[in-house]
């Protein structure tokens, strides 16, 4: 969603926190070396190369390992520098520098972690999904939803044709024909949590911005994903029309009635935080994995997968404690830091 150099940023620090020392002489070395050796096809052998030319190798699947974690630092460090191009003695500089080697490292680890298997275990493990650079938290928390409640409904998505590409078909009808994601495709948008899952969140992220993107080239495919609501992916998994409030309009026994009937009907559901979340992110999107009628107390996903512990009881003053992404909520601080709910029509 918004704020896409923020989740960039949360990205190093919870899913790559644990990489190498960044200040290691041999990893700089190796990182210069392998700039040197791939300078030439990255760019045709020009002098120069842009951030377009760059995005573009990302789908090469030639480019593999350590060549490309280091095409996708520096992707991320020209694209987070709004520099248009830049020479190989600009960039030599670039890779001496501490960002670099952080986004670099975080790479390498990112390419270790890539399970080859479409599914590592059979099928897609809720647990290990923790959403990565990209700002496609609509997405990713949806697609949780449905890992979690219809496993299924992934499994049969995706089916790999005669001549090893990936037809996905979505439950809302839609459907294309990707070729596999690249190394540095898979790296640029996921967490090391999620490859090791399997290739399947990358080919659907990939598929995604196909659907989105009919009319562009099929380099630019895994890059636009940024931008989207949580009834587009509530549509999307399911096939189903949806109700949205939005809550601060709302009632609160409507959305109660309304939460109560989520439950019993095991229907899916997101909601989106405002501008005014509090201790929550702003413009993100979670998925709301249960309410309790008892205890008026929702169970939300946050897609970033991460714990968080706090001092102190959990609530709007001191935050939420999370385990890999989930937390509760009483109804009333929900309605007040919520903007939107979007609930599958059953």
């Amino acid at each position: 969603m918004k704020k896409i150099l923020y989740i960039l940023f949360l990205s190093v620090i919870i899913s790559c926190g644990y990489a190498e020392d960044i200040s290691s002489p041999n990893k700089s070395a190796s990182t210069a070396a392998v700039l040197s050796e791939n300078w030439g096809s990255w760019t045709d052998n020009k002098e120069t190369i842009s951030l377009t030319e760059l995005q573009r190798k990302l789908s090469d699947t030639q480019i593999t390992g350590k060549n490309a974690a280091a095409l996708v630092a520096l992707a991320k460090c020209l694209n987070i520098s709004k520099k248009q191009s830049i020479t190989k003695n600009e960039t030599l500089k670039i890779i001496d520098s501490k960002f670099y080697k952080i986004k670099y490292d975080a790479a390498s680890e990112a390419v270790e972690a890539i399970n080859r298997n479409l599914f590592a275990s059979g099928k897609p493990d809720f647990g290990k999904l923790q959403q990565g650079p990209a700002g496609d938290c609509y997405f990713f928390s949806g697609t949780g939803w449905i890992a979690k409640n219809r496993p299924d409904v992934i499994i049969n998505a995706i089916h790999k044709t005669e001549d090893n590409k990936y037809h996905v078909r979505f439950p809302d009808g839609e459907s294309v024909v990707i070729e596999p994601p690249s190394d540095a495709e898979l790296i640029y948008v996921n967490s090391v949590s999620t490859l090791s899952d399997g290739l399947w969140m990358g080919i659907l992220q990939k598929a995604l911005g196909a659907r989105r993107e009919s009319g562009k080239a099929a380099t630019d495919d895994i890059l636009d994903i940024n931008s989207g609501t949580a009834k587009s992916a509530v549509h999307m998994w399911t096939g189903h029309n949806f109700n949205r409030y939005v809550l601060k309009r709302s009632k609160e026994n409507v959305v109660r009635r309304e939460l109560i009937f989520m439950q019993e009907h095991k229907l899916m559901a997101e909601a989106a935080t405002d501008n005014h979340s509090g201790k929550l992110p702003d413009d993100h999107d979670y998925a709301v994995l249960g309410f309790d009628k008892e205890t008026d107390t929702l169970t939300l996903w946050n897609p970033w997968g991460i714990d968080v512990n706090i001092k102190g009881e959990s609530g709007p003053q001191n935050g939420y404690e999370q385990k890999k992404g989930i937390f509760t909520i009483k109804l009333s601080d929900f309605k007040r830091f919520f903007f939107t709910l979007v609930i599958e029509k059953n």
